[in-house]
């Protein structure tokens, strides 16, 4: 699906989802526009595991949200995908639960005496395996090797600004070209570092209102053309630099209609170059496309099926969906699928499949 994905807007709103009876699939957008995005389930525990169709009797005996988890999602943030595991950053626990869809266990990293984590906000995962945690409360990158077990841990030294006092505070890591570029949250800016030996080789961006400048950025993500796309949280908006860190455009602005952000956090970016952005205050994703068009929000506030409460990371993955066609309304087929985090609420982790019909 390419430009087809486009819809108008004019009718458009917050209300536009389709929420049904339980036995009935949650669309984006509803009626009589044709759906383009269906809520599968939420992951909040172990409860990740149990099959069934997600229009209908999800869970075998059991009707609404589970309360009793074992070993629940307490407060995520972050989350990203790999080979049939999905990485959950809790900073209710201080921990990344690894959610292992194959095996169907939950596995953890950070909770042991060396290495331990306090505030896991993001995470990026290399092509080799190699965990790279985004810690708030310790201002580190946090490094595992591909069986989790701790490696290091990355704070400077810093060669652009060596006398410094005010130290990295990260938020949100990515990988790109063989760096890390990581969202300094302290110092509204986005830091260069070299996995290798840990070294800050560059900073960009600055503290600010005007064009290219950021104000208490959070999270961050790439494209397939390298260029870097930020949440500037309060600066209501996503600005996208090149790798070199030349700024290039941004998406929204600061206001309260559809189009702009309150308070942009999570960003990703699908093969066709459309741009998912969470907004914590809307509590809903907005979908742009390259050119910074809207063409559809989706999820609306409260503990509903797919409902969000404030979110935090969006992150879209072609990889694992036959671990959710079982969720699938009949007569669709998923094309990828798209997880938010949610920091409160019932919903920890809602995924959503983005539908092509059969």
């Amino acid at each position: 699906m390419k430009t087809n994905f486009l819809i108008t807007m004019m009718a458009a709103s917050l209300t536009s989802v389709c929420v049904l009876a339980a036995s009935a699939p949650v669309f984006y957008p509803g009626n009589p526009e044709q759906p383009r995005i269906q809520f599968l389930k939420a992951i909040n525990g172990s409860s990740a595991f149990i099959t069934g169709n997600g229009y209908g009797d999800r869970f075998p005996n059991y009707k609404g949200h589970i309360k009793n988890e074992t070993n629940p999602i307490v407060k995520p943030y972050g989350l990203a995908v790999t080979q049939g595991k999905i990485f959950v950053c809790d900073a209710g626990t201080g921990t990344v639960k690894i959610f292992d869809l194959e095996k169907k266990m939950i596995g953890t990293i950070g909770d042991q005496k060396i290495g331990k984590l306090g505030m896991p906000m993001n995470i990026a995962i290399d092509a080799d395996g190699t965990r790279y945690v985004a810690d708030t409360a310790l201002m580190k990158i946090m490094v595992y090797n591909s069986n989790n077990t701790f490696v290091k841990e990355i704070s400077g030294p810093d060669k652009v600004n060596p006398n410094d006092p005010e130290k990295m505070k990260p938020t949100d890591v990515v990988i790109l070209k063989g760096k890390l570029y990581v969202t300094d949250v302290a110092n509204s800016q986005i830091v260069v570092i070299d996995p290798k030996t840990g070294a800050i080789q560059s900073r960009f961006s600055q503290a600010g209102v005007e064009a290219g400048d950021l104000f208490k950025a959070t999270n961050l993500t790439t494209d397939a053309a390298g260029n870097i796309f930020v949440a500037d949280t309060i600066g209501g908006k996503v600005s996208v630099f090149s790798d070199a860190g030349k700024y290039l455009r941004s998406y929204g602005g600061i206001g309260d209609q559809l189009g702009h952000f309150a308070r942009p956090k999570g960003v990703a970016v699908d093969r066709e170059n459309r741009l998912y952005a969470i907004d914590a205050a809307f509590e809903n994703v907005q979908v742009f496309n390259n050119e910074g068009k809207l063409l559809l929000p989706f999820g609306v506030a409260g503990n509903t099926d797919g409902g969000l409460n404030m979110p935090a990371k969006v992150v879209v993955d072609y990889n694992n969906t036959k671990y959710f066609k079982d969720q699938v309304a009949p007569g669709y087929d998923i094309d990828y699928l798209i997880y938010v985090t949610n920091q409160f609420g019932d919903n920890k982790v809602n995924v959503y499949g983005f539908l092509k019909k059969l």
